[in-house]
C-alpha cells in the first residue's frame, strides 16, 4: 500500500515534471485521493479529498526524502523535481505561470524570423487584473466540485527572479495576450506567427526596434500573409489594424483586395496622431489612406 507522498512521487517521475507548484501538488493529490489507488497499488488515505495540512505534509515529506527541493530561480511555493532532467528557462516559465507564453523578439527567433540571438527570454504574461480574471476562470475548471468543507489551494501569481536557469528572463505584462501553440514535445509555449507579427508593431521595442521590424515585414509579410491578416483582424486594438493595414497594402503592396484589410480604413483618423513607430515622435509625412504619420526612416 503507498502513503500519498509515495504516490505523489511515482506521478511526478512519471510526468516528468522539472518543476512543480504547490498548487499542482495538490490538484495531484486530489486526482490520487478520488482513485485511491495508483497502477494497481491502493493508497492509504482515509478522507475524500486532501487538505491544506496534508499538502504540508506531503511536500515536507517529498522534501525529507529529496524528492523535491526548494527551487533557486523562484519564491517560496516553487520546487526543483530531483532527478528529473534539467529544462531551459522557457520551459520552467510556462509550468510556473500558466498564462504566460513566449514572445517578442524569441518568439521572432522561434519562428525563423530573425537571425538575432536574444540573450534575454521574453515573456507575454496577462496584466495582474486579467491575470486574476483567468486564475478565478482556471480554478473554477480544476475544482469544478468542491464538497462542504473541502479545501482548495489558490492559484497564485509568482515572481520571477531576473534569472532562470542562468538565463535573463523579461515577463512582459500586457493587457491583449494572445494566441499562442505549445511547442511540441516541450513544456513550453509560443506565440503563433500571426501574434508574432501583430506585436513587432504593438511594442517594437521588444522586438528588436522599428527598423528591424520593417526589415522582417518586408522578408516574411508575403510568406504568412494569411496568419497576420486573421490575426490582426481579431485585435482589440484599432491602431494595429491601422499600421498593419498601411504595412500590408501601402508599403509592400499585398493583401489589395482583401475584405478585411479594407474594413481596417474605418479606423484611420483624420487629424490626429497616429503613429506607424509608437516609440518614436511624430513626423510631418503621413500617408493620406491610413492617415498615419510615417515616423520611420524608409
Amino acid at each position: 500500500m503507498l502513503s500519498i507522498s509515495e504516490a505523489v512521487a511515482k506521478r511526478l517521475g512519471a510526468q516528468a515534471f522539472p518543476v512543480i507548484t504547490e498548487y499542482q501538488i495538490f490538484l495531484i493529490m486530489r486526482e490520487l485521493y478520488r482513485a485511491k489507488e495508483l497502477d494497481g497499488e491502493a493508497i492509504l488515505v482515509k478522507r475524500l479529498s486532501p487538505t491544506i495540512d496534508s499538502l504540508n505534509q506531503t511536500v515536507k515529506r517529498l522534501r525529507d526524502r529529496r524528492v523535491l527541493a526548494p527551487d533557486p530561480d523562484f519564491s517560496q511555493g516553487v520546487y526543483s523535481v530531483t532527478g528529473s532532467p534539467p529544462k531551459p528557462a522557457d520551459e520552467v516559465c510556462c509550468l510556473v505561470d500558466p498564462f504566460c507564453y513566449i514572445a517578442y523578439l524569441s518568439a521572432m527567433q522561434r519562428h525563423g524570423l530573425t537571425d538575432r540571438q536574444p540573450n534575454e527570454l521574453h515573456l507575454a504574461s496577462p496584466s495582474p487584473k486579467l491575470w486574476t480574471a483567468m486564475r478565478d476562470e482556471k480554478m473554477r475548471q480544476d475544482y469544478p466540485v468542491l464538497a462542504p468543507g473541502d479545501d482548495a489551494v489558490p492559484l497564485q501569481r509568482l515572481s520571477f527572479s531576473d534569472t532562470v536557469r542562468d538565463r535573463p528572463v523579461r515577463r512582459h505584462t500586457t493587457r491583449h495576450p494572445g494566441e499562442w501553440r505549445q511547442v511540441r514535445g516541450s513544456w513550453a509555449r509560443v506565440a503563433t506567427i500571426g501574434q508574432t507579427f501583430l506585436d513587432t508593431l504593438e511594442a517594437p521595442e521588444w522586438c528588436g526596434g522599428m527598423a528591424h521590424v520593417m526589415e522582417i515585414w518586408e522578408q516574411h509579410a508575403s510568406i504568412f500573409l494569411e496568419e497576420i491578416i486573421t490575426a490582426v483582424d481579431s485585435a482589440p486594438t484599432k491602431l494595429t489594424k491601422v499600421r498593419a493595414g498601411y504595412l500590408l497594402q501601402e508599403r509592400f503592396g499585398l493583401g489589395l483586395n482583401d475584405s478585411r484589410i479594407e474594413g481596417w480604413k474605418d479606423f484611420a483618423q483624420r487629424g490626429g496622431s497616429q503613429k506607424l513607430n509608437p516609440e518614436a515622435g511624430y513626423v510631418p509625412i503621413f500617408s493620406e489612406t491610413w492617415m498615419l504619420s510615417l515616423n520611420v526612416d524608409f
